[in-house]
């Protein structure tokens, strides 16, 4: 069962995101992790409907995320 952080992290930023305009998207990515106080992030390499993550996002959450795990199609990022 996902916890509330993770909830808030998908509504925050995965779900109206899809929809909305892709300038400022890191940024607003990085405030709502910094804001639920995030610790893990999970990358899906496959995603059904979106394209790949932005590269400038991708390198904010591999610098603020340093520790890694791969399941499949999937990259986990962990906080220290």
């Amino acid at each position: 069962m996902p916890s509330e952080r993770s909830l808030a992290l998908e509504t925050c930023i995965e779900l109206p995101e899809f929809y909305e305009d892709a300038s400022g998207r890191t940024q607003r990515a990085l405030a709502a992790i910094q804001l639920h106080n995030i610790n893990l992030a999970v990358l899906n390499h496959r995603p059904p409907f979106a394209g790949p993550i932005a590269d400038d996002l991708k390198t904010a959450l591999e610098r603020d995320f340093p520790n890694r795990a791969d399941a499949g199609d999937f990259e986990v990022r962990l906080k220290p």
